[in-house]
């Protein structure tokens, strides 16, 4: 048994199968599978107001709550923390990386003194086979709190109640999609509303990247709705999950539901009203190659207030860090100048996807950074699309006052490389670049004042053009 005293006691199976029978998710499995489970916990704690598992960092464990609460949050488009809920004695949670999350979509953190059975995936997914109760339990878990995260962030089922969301959770179908792979094709017949519950997908028709998807978007409703669409591809930009909700529960749902069905019906008018002017194709495919829309901000600056070849926030950056981290010049959106650099992307980062080492993680500031667990191996590098990581070396410190002049004159060798990239100077109270600029031309900037920048751009360069 475990509570503030008494410790888990693994190696007694009896016992430690006796414990988890206590707990309330756990009590109806049967004994052989819990016999099974048992040796697999390691028992964790956690003081109130630590963060037990960090959204968008590497799920690799799930969790059993054996005493204390546990707050369950996520952040929303605006940034904003939102409470989801309060877990106690007996729930589990973190079981998204068993069904294909990579990456944690939710923040959990300790409220009281907490006490956790920690059961590692690599060591479950060996005897999942032989745990059909157990298994079938995380996945009926997985869904509702994917629902509970999805449909409250899609403002249409906003009218929903919570209990009438989870009520979709037996007719949704999900699915993961791999980075490159159509999720829809182009003249199919629509037989399901899908909504992005994790990624990011791009709207291709006729070669051309006209719109992004992000997480809460959702598409295949004009088909549905009968309204005559161009015909366009939807692509995976980044691996998609994808909720889908059948033709038969999508129709069933809006006749119970009219104030749905004329949300559903003003939103599919509207997109097919807009369209997408040839200007505006050229500002989302410019976005999407250099992955300016892959975070919620970038880094830019106006070079308009930059004096004559100045380079002040490169060697401001490179101070701090022995090498620059930024390298200006990179894409132009109008007024902006948006340098080569760190993108921080939201959903599946391939620099930490790439990485052996789970070197690579993002801060409670959104920012990703290069933790010390980094060997040099070159493989973030090679993996990201936006050449933001270079490989410098690392030279060891300097032990004395001696020791720091003997490095100045002469330099040792360096230890190995190191990932160097912009991490909004992690750990650091300012941004050396931002703060060394004599004009405040730097500032990070959201992708939509960037893509109206390019639409002004685009827009005069056409005019210009047709007059002459």
């Amino acid at each position: 048994m475990i509570n503030s005293t008494i410790g888990w006691r693994p190696d007694a199976v009896t016992a430690s199968v006796q414990a988890l029978q206590q707990l309330d998710n756990l009590s109806r499995l049967p004994y052989e599978e819990l016999r099974l489970i048992a040796p697999l916990c390691v028992l964790r704690a956690f003081e109130p107001g630590e963060v037990i598992v960090a959204e968008r960092s590497i799920a690799r464990v799930l969790f059993v709550l054996t005493h204390g609460s546990v707050t369950v949050s996520r952040d929303d488009t605006g940034g904003n923390k939102v409470l989801l809920s309060l877990l106690g004695r007996g729930d589990v949670f973190g079981e998204g990386g068993l069904f294909g999350s990579r990456f944690r979509r939710i923040t959990a953190r300790a409220e009281t003194r907490v006490y956790l059975l920690q059961i590692a995936y690599d060591e479950l997914n060996r005897l999942l086979p032989s745990l059909p109760r157990f298994a079938a339990q995380l996945r009926l878990a997985y869904r509702e709190r994917l629902l509970q995260t999805t449909l409250a962030s899609v403002p249409l089922f906003a009218g929903l109640t919570a209990i009438e969301r989870m009520g979709l959770a037996t007719d949704l179908d999900d699915r993961h999609i791999e980075r490159g792979a159509t999720i829809m094709h182009s003249g199919t017949d629509a037989e399901a509303l899908h909504i992005i519950a994790d990624g990011q997908a791009v709207v291709v028709r006729d070669g051309r990247r006209m719109a992004v998807l992000n997480p809460g978007d959702f598409f295949g409703e004009m088909e549905l709705l009968g309204l005559a669409v161009p015909e366009a591809d939807v692509v995976a930009l980044t691996p998609v999950h994808i909720l889908s909700l059948p033709q038969m529960t999508f129709t069933q749902l809006l006749q119970e539901h009219p104030p749905l069905g004329v949300g559903m019906r003003d939103i599919a008018r509207a997109r097919l009203q807009a369209g997408m002017s040839a200007v505006q194709i050229v500002a989302t495919e410019a976005a999407i190659d250099a992955g300016v829309v892959r975070g919620p901000k970038v880094l830019a600056r106006v070079p308009s207030l930059c004096p004559p070849g100045c380079n002040l926030c490169e060697r401001g950056c490179a101070e701090r860090f022995g090498a620059t981290r930024i390298h200006l010049n990179g894409t132009g959106f109008g007024s902006f100048d948006v340098p080569v650099g760190c993108r921080h992307c939201s959903s599946s980062p391939e620099c930490v996807e790439a990485c052996p080492e789970d070197a690579i993680r993002f801060g409670e500031d959104g920012f990703l950074h290069v933790t010390d667990r980094c060997t040099g191996c070159t493989a973030c590098a090679d993996a990201c699309p936006y050449h933001a990581i270079d490989m410098i070396p690392l030279y060891p410190t300097a032990r004395d006052p001696l020791n720091w002049v003997l490095h100045r004159v002469k330099r040792p060798p360096p230890l190995r490389l190191h990932a160097n990239k912009c991490d909004g100077c992690h750990g650091y109270s300012d941004q050396a670049c931002i703060s060394i600029c004599p004009t405040g031309s730097l500032r990070w900037v959201s992708v939509d004042e960037l893509l109206d920048e390019k639409l002004v751009a685009v827009g005069r360069a056409e005019t210009s053009l047709a007059a002459n």
